[in-house]
């Protein structure tokens, strides 16, 4: 028998949230009802947790499908121009996984990035080039027993950045019963697509066991990555590169128990959003944490009570939408539009019995929201225009 134990915990829901007086005011409704439309998806058993426009007029979604343990990569694909709708695009061949991030430059450039290949040495990622999709597996670090990344963005043929973790063995001991305990932490890692391979970027440690949840690209000189320790460190991670070294940037203080960053996106070097979510204690299911970066320090956002957990966010013009679930609800989506200081609800359709509910990434186009989620392995893509 084989019992496997770690140092690192589950991620428990975040810590509580604190509202930061001037930042923004709040609504619990949108200033204009938005009319959504549920997108009719290929049959499947499927998890969507990635979206991506390789142009205007093309939309991915991404994620994977469950049958029985095994798990395979799902590409969703719309083309305006074509009157087929939703249709599933053939991935990679040779990788069993999930596929937890989508991103794009153009038709000619795109990744998909998951979990471990090879026992854990590697990490499956997977590259688009107009024609059809490769694997290509990025080093994990050593002694890690599993790694992936969980956001990739694509700036060219030759940059793209992804961020994601690694569990690393610290001991192996084995009792006179022949039971093995392993020993382990976590570490975010970075890694950088320069045309031929990913090279893992050298981190600090902001704490002896840490994840990184997701990355955004100012420029090759401006990069932030988001996340949280683990343990009795569950709380916020930012880290910054200036295109030399990494550093960790301080998180503003908050009450509550835990607190943890899961999307991060950037309208320049001073405008920069990070979502997660926050608890106020071991039972709670979890409230909305947002922050803004202001070219010198992160502040808090005020957002409505009712926002639980944030998991994705998308740029509008003076602002974000940002997605995830309501308070206290594991089976309500919940979505907010931040603009102008002040914090509206999206205002989304609650699900059908036993249909899709949870919302786990967006992106905004011309005025379209695309959100995708799912719940029990059914998929879901809501759209609509703010």
């Amino acid at each position: 028998m084989k019992r496997i134990t770690g140092s690192a915990r589950a991620l428990l829901a975040t810590a509580a949230l604190l509202l930061v007086a001037g930042t923004a005011s709040t609504a619990s409704a949108a200033a204009g009802t938005t009319r959504w439309t549920s997108e009719k998806l290929p049959p499947g058993n499927v998890s969507l947790t990635g979206y991506a426009k390789p142009d205007a007029g093309t939309t991915w979604a991404a994620g994977f499908s469950v049958t029985g343990s095994t798990m395979a990569p799902v590409l969703y694909a719309n083309d305006e121009r074509d009157d087929r709708g939703w249709i599933e695009v053939p991935t990679a061949p040779g990788y069993t996984g999930r596929v937890n991030a989508v991103a794009a430059s153009s038709t000619r450039d795109g990744w998909l990035v998951g979990d471990k290949a090879r026992n854990g040495t590697t990490i499956a990622t997977q590259h688009w080039d107009g024609t059809s999709w490769s694997l290509f597996e990025a080093d994990a670090p050593p002694a890690a027993s599993s790694a992936g990344y969980l956001s990739v963005v694509a700036r060219s043929p030759t940059d793209a950045w992804a961020a994601g973790w690694a569990t690393i063995v610290d001991s192996v001991t084995t009792d006179p019963n022949g039971e093995t305990t392993q020993v382990t932490h976590r570490e975010g890692i970075v890694g950088r697509w320069n045309g031929t391979a990913w090279q893992r970027m050298p981190l600090p440690q902001p704490y002896p066991s840490w994840n990184l949840n997701a990355i955004t690209v100012v420029s090759a000189n401006d990069v932030w990555a988001v996340g949280n320790g683990t343990n009795d460190n569950d709380k916020p991670v930012s880290l910054h590169y200036d295109g030399h070294v990494w550093s960790v940037v301080p998180t503003p203080a908050f009450t509550g128990l835990y607190g943890e960053l899961y999307g991060v996106v950037a309208h320049g070097p001073n405008d920069v959003w990070a979502v997660g979510r926050t608890v106020l204690d071991p039972n709670d299911g979890g409230h909305a944490l947002v922050m803004r970066w202001n070219g010198r320090a992160w502040r808090q956002v005020t957002v409505p009570a009712e926002a639980g957990a944030l998991a994705g966010a998308a740029k509008v013009p003076g602002g974000i939408v940002t997605v995830g679930q309501k308070t206290a609800s594991d089976a309500e989506p919940y979505g907010l539009r931040i603009t102008a200081g002040q914090a509206c609800s999206l205002d989304l359709p609650a699900p059908s019995p036993g249909g899709a509910n949870y919302t786990s990434a967006v992106g905004v186009d011309r005025g379209r929201v695309t959100i995708v989620g799912s719940g029990a392995h059914r998929a879901q893509i809501l759209t609509g225009r703010l």
